[in-house]
């Protein structure tokens, strides 16, 4: 089974910024990700990530490089909600 990536449709605009929210669905073997969202904005100004369900989890590491937001300390088999902010 492969990561799985569900990116919202109903993207928010306000002037020359863009909301973009989702999940990213873990296989059972991963502890990293690199969510790419060049598709959708042309700058990361920033993105907030959060694990799913109702069990507590050690918080994630995450750093920004252009489009990309690398995510690390990820537990394996888990979703992961996310929004990101930023230019069109």
């Amino acid at each position: 089974m492969a990561d799985v990536l569900t990116i919202d449709p109903r993207v928010t605009v306000f002037g020359n910024k863009r909301v973009i929210t989702g999940e990213i669905a873990l296989d059972g073997s991963g502890t990293t990700y690199d969510l790419d969202l060049s598709d959708y904005l042309s700058g990361i100004d920033g993105c907030m990530v959060m694990a799913t369900g109702d069990t507590l989890r050690a918080a994630i590491t995450h750093s920004i490089d252009g489009t990309t937001v690398m995510l690390g300390a990820l537990v394996a088999s888990v979703t992961y909600s996310f929004v990101a902010i930023g230019e069109r």
